[in-house]
């Protein structure tokens, strides 16, 4: 795993050479043949409908999987302008957002990125699929978004903190038929990513902005776009790198969106994700230097510390300024980021559970594998789907499968390797357990609201 990472960032670096050189010509040439012009006027609110840009990708690179993807990971030409509607096509997907566009990933027609039987993550499929990539103005986006009507599927929303079963759940929805399930699209948390420092350097909650709000808004309607129709269940797994900044917004703004969180005890939880991921430490610390470099920075200036991207504790400042303390005073590991967002997300969650009560339930991995039929009864009842056998039988036939299989966490990658995990590595976790009172390293945890 350790040698695949040097090439994998050897790789990315070639490709990052390459994207400043071709960015530099096209910068050129897109002035001389107006193309910047028009760029400029659609971000303005100008020319809408002609507001959204399709490039035609020749290449793409990436140092991680799960990271926010950027247009800097891809190589792209300048095809045609197109109106924003040309979104609404069932195969096109939202790759990232941002502040100022929305990028969307167009595959071929006959793929499906949805396809949890080709791949495990939403994330990965976007990437990897795209054969063009749409730009799409914010100010466009939100446009479209409020012209669509709203799904009548019935929508589930898991929260989790990775490594729970969150996959397999959605790989159970995605067996069953008239149902779509989204495994964790990196859109919700690229557009918190896009706000990080707006939250250390003001009062104000991030969910207070208007302009996040109205994104936010607009992402849950496009994400369940017209397209999707032919669904009667809609499944959302949102990416576990999210620290619930958007939790309270979704129950105020749709209310009629049925919510669970998935979780374990922190020691399997983190010890499985790191199996996953650890050997990319180069590849963080590298980011780090770019981006805590004074000239790096100013050269690379989209550059950000992988780690950083690991951890969204933007709802209250003294989480936040404790977290940048942390990275500033020693660097953050991939080891420390994963129990940093492990804590996190629990944390809000019993913050959320004190303001709604017992409408959001959590399902405790070790307790939803030794009672899965009483699990799965709850689950359903709470989405109101009546629970047969011959659901329960289809139901057992999806878990029998490795739900990633083909994917960089499948179970044989992630069994078959060995981490060593140290007595300072622990101290570190309790540092941070502690901080979000939460049991310590290798204690059982019982959030409240959780079926038994």
């Amino acid at each position: 795993m350790v040698e695949g990472a040097y090439w994998q960032l050897l790789h990315y670096s070639i490709h990052l050479i390459a994207y400043f050189i071709l960015s530099c010509c096209q910068s050129l040439s897109w002035r001389i043949t107006g193309v910047h012009r028009h760029i400029v006027a659609s971000r303005n609110s100008e020319n809408y409908g002609t507001s959204a840009q399709l490039l035609k990708v020749w290449s793409r690179s990436r140092m991680l999987h799960p990271i926010i993807p950027q247009l800097r990971h891809f190589l792209t030409s300048h095809v045609k302008f197109v109106h924003p509607e040309f979104a609404l096509q069932r195969h096109i997907a939202i790759l990232s957002v941002s502040k100022e566009y929305v990028l969307f990933s167009v595959p071929r027609r006959d793929v499906d990125v949805y396809d949890m039987n080709r791949w495990s993550f939403l994330f990965d499929a976007v990437f990897e699929e795209a054969e063009y990539i749409l730009v799409m103005p914010t100010v466009s986006f939100n446009k479209l978004a409020s012209s669509i009507p709203p799904t009548k599927a019935k929508v589930l929303w898991i929260y989790h903190t990775g490594r729970c079963g969150s996959t397999a759940l959605a790989q159970v929805f995605n067996s069953l038929p008239d149902a779509v399930a989204m495994s964790e699209p990196m859109t919700f948390t690229a557009l918190l990513h896009s706000f990080r420092d707006y939250k250390l350097s003001n009062k104000h909650d991030v969910r207070t902005i208007k302009q996040y709000r109205t994104l936010f808004h607009s992402l849950v309607r496009m994400t369940l776009k017209p397209s999707l129709k032919h669904a009667d269940i809609i499944t959302i797994k949102s990416a576990p790198l999210n620290a619930f900044a958007d939790f309270d917004l979704m129950t105020e703004m749709f209310p009629q969106i049925k919510i669970i969180f998935m979780y374990r005890d922190v020691m399997p939880q983190v010890t499985s994700l790191y199996k996953a991921i650890e050997g990319q430490e180069l590849a963080t610390t590298i980011s780090s230097l770019i981006a805590g470099s004074a000239l790096l920075s100013k050269l690379f200036p989209k550059v950000t510390s992988i780690n950083s991207e690991y951890n969204r504790c933007y709802l209250t400042r003294e989480h936040a300024q404790w977290m940048a303390c942390k990275e500033v005073s020693s660097p953050l590991t991939l080891f420390a980021a994963f129990v940093m967002s492990y804590a996190e997300s629990c944390h809000h969650y019993r913050d959320i559970v004190r303001q709604h009560g017992s409408s959001i339930p959590a399902f405790k991995f070790e307790k939803f594998m030794s009672e899965k039929k009483k699990h799965f009864s709850i689950l359903f009842q709470l989405i109101e789907v009546e629970f047969t056998e011959k659901l329960w039988f289809v139901i057992q036939n999806a878990l029998e499968l490795d739900s990633q299989l083909k994917s960089f966490v499948s179970r044989e990658k992630v069994s078959n390797h060995i981490v060593r995990i140290t007595p300072e590595m622990i101290d570190d976790a309790n540092d941070c357990l502690k901080f979000f009172n939460l049991p310590k390293w290798g204690e059982a945890i019982i959030l409240p609201n959780t079926v038994l």
